[in-house]
């Protein structure tokens, strides 16, 4: 690991805004950075996720007045973004991430990602969860637990088919490490899953509160059950509102139409039901006026996929696996099309 990624002298004492993606892995990523930098004498002046549902640098909070430092965790926008954002808010910048981008090269940005830089895989950095952990140097059995946690949350569709991952492997090792089982950090995830699909940003930087100073006090939280109960009937909405494009681009395609945030979970459920193939999730939005087209396939290489809906402007994320597009439009025609003009642009 690069001598710029020891992390305590850009923490200690400082008062950080803690910004972090609003899934599993970016929740256990924000309490593990905060349980360390209170060990630094430093303290959280503010937690929060980027505008949920949007990838760049403009759905990333501006940071309160008293805040000394911004750290961005798993959020996996490309490093010009972030410069971008250091330079507009005038503030040194922390990002730890593990998405396959382009790294950031501003001064005042000090990044660790090792996917970015090429100085790992993204086996090797399954979460930015586990990221954390080496960066940190946490071995406390909160801390493995946090760790697990992410992971298993990034790799759910692979747990689900029963797929296996050097990350869930990692990952099983530090559960039994931290005295739980991988089956319960799984349902965890779907808990901390389910506030975004809500749209309930304060449930999750309740959890990062929480998990801060006790991590197992998330396996009993009542409102982490809550959202998960929500979701649940959400989710069953989604699936039988689904509807079969055929195929498209080689790709399995599935369109929906609804106003709800269920984009990731029905776009991995279909993929762990069908782990040979890509698939494709067109989920448009009405209340958005767009929507996100969702592609993920468990042995497929999909990096070329967000790379280029980025040269193109396109707001876009993802990993090896996995690629997320957004779209504008009146209904999910618009999505297939773009898929169709990024097929013909790699062709």
């Amino acid at each position: 690991m690069k001598s710029w990624c020891s992390l305590d002298e850009t923490l200690e004492g400082r008062r950080v805004f803690l910004v972090f993606h609003w899934d599993a892995d970016g929740v256990a990523t924000a309490a593990m950075v905060a349980r360390h930098l209170a060990g630094l004498g430093g303290v959280v002046e503010a937690a929060a996720t980027p505008r949920i549902g949007s990838y760049s640098w403009t759905a990333i909070p501006k940071p309160p007045p008293g805040a000394e430092l911004v750290a961005v965790l798993d959020y996996g926008i490309p490093g010009a973004d972030y410069d971008r954002y250091a330079s507009e808010t005038d503030k040194p910048l922390l990002v730890i991430d593990h998405h396959r981008v382009e790294p950031s090269r501003g001064g005042r940005v000090t990044y660790c990602n090792p996917v970015a830089e090429g100085m790992g895989g993204e086996e090797e950095y399954p979460s930015a969860s586990m990221l954390a952990a080496r960066l940190l140097g946490r071995r406390w059995g909160g801390d493995l637990f946090l760790a697990a946690l992410g992971a298993v949350g990034d790799l759910a569709p692979f747990y689900d088919a029963g797929r296996p991952h050097p990350g869930l492997e990692a990952a099983k090792a530090y559960a039994s490490q931290a005295g739980v089982k991988l089956g319960q950090l799984r349902d965890l995830a779907d808990r901390l899953d389910s506030c975004y699909r809500l749209l309930w940003g304060d449930c999750l930087v309740h959890a990062v509160k929480e998990a801060a100073l006790n991590p197992y006090m998330l396996l009993d939280d009542h409102r982490l059950l809550e959202a998960q109960e929500r979701s649940r009937k959400l989710l069953e909405e989604a699936l039988a509102e689904l509807k079969s494009a055929g195929r498209v681009c080689g790709f399995e395609v599935y369109t929906l139409v609804m106003d709800a945030l269920v984009t990731s979970a029905v776009g991995r459920r279909l993929a762990a039901t069908r782990p040979r193939d890509v698939v494709v999730l067109i989920h448009h939005i009405p209340s958005r006026r767009g929507g996100y087209v969702y592609v993920r396939g468990l042995s497929a290489d999909l990096s070329w996929l967000h790379r280029e809906a980025r040269r193109r402007g396109l707001r876009a994320g993802g990993k090896t696996n996995v690629a997320v597009l957004e779209y504008s439009g009146d209904g999910p025609h618009e999505g297939l099309r773009l898929l169709e003009e990024l097929c013909g642009g790699r062709r």
